[in-house]
This record gives C-alpha cells, structure tokens and sequence, in this order.
C-alpha cells in the first residue's frame, strides 16, 4: 500500500510539471511581441528620451517591414548643419522575445527630406530619406 501511494504520487507531481512547463512554454510564444519599433522624442536636449508611440509585429508588422524598407533604401549623405545633440525624434527598432536593440536611429526634418542618423562605435553615420518616406514617418510619430 505504501508503494502504490508512493508511485501514485511520483506520477501527480511528473504531471504537475509537464503540464506547468508545456503552459509555460506555450504561454510564452504567444505572448511574445516579436518585433517592437518605438518612437519617442527626446527629453529637453538630454540623452534621455520618452518613448510616446509603440508598434509591434503581432499587431502591426507592416509599419515595422516598411521602415527597414525606408532604412535600407535610403542613401548615404554627409550633412552640415546637423545638431546631432537634438534630433527631432528617436526610433528604436528591438527585438523584445530576445531582449536585444537592434537598431537605434535620430531623425532629423527638413522641408522636403529627412536625415537618419545612427552611430556606430564613435562616429556617426547619415542617410537621407525621401520626401515620401518622410511624410510617412511624420505620420507614424504623432502623439
């Protein structure tokens, strides 16, 4: 008798922890957001900056793929009067399931473009964007 309860409560607590590690383990998939891009201004020329505007791969993939598209198609420049220590706005492109920033971007407008900037080790780094393009990203950016 000492056996069966013995056994009997082997199997309880091996159930126990397959079903709390497979909830885990879905629960975890599904609440994953993926992909996160989030804009934000910066606070009273400071390094700090507040994050206002979130999107996300579950709920809106498309603008997330459509800014990589702006990014990577945009073209190198070289601007003059850029006060690299205020952008406009700040984008911030991460990878929440990982907990990694994958890409961290200040825009700059100007009447008809906008430069993006980014730096990499100490310098930076400048790209210019089309009228379009900044058209849309003044939409995505309003709070």
């Amino acid at each position: 008798m000492t056996i069966t309860r013995w056994l009997a409560a082997v199997v309880v607590l091996m159930l126990v922890f397959v079903i709390g590690y497979l909830s885990g383990y879905a629960g975890g998939q599904e609440t994953s957001d993926g992909r996160s891009l989030l804009i934000g201004k910066p606070e009273n020329n400071t390094e700090k900056v507040e994050y206002s505007v979130r999107y996300t791969d579950k709920k809106s993939s498309e603008v997330i793929d459509r800014f990589l598209m702006i990014y990577s198609q945009s073209e190198p420049t070289f601007p003059e009067n850029i006060d690299q220590s205020s952008p406009d706005i700040v984008l911030s492109l991460n990878n929440d399931s990982r907990s990694v920033r994958l890409l961290d971007v200040r825009l700059w407008f100007s009447d008809n473009s906008a430069i993006i900037g980014h730096k990499r080790s100490s310098s930076w780094h400048f790209r210019k964007i089309t009228k379009q393009d900044t058209d849309y990203l003044k939409k995505l950016a309003t709070w």
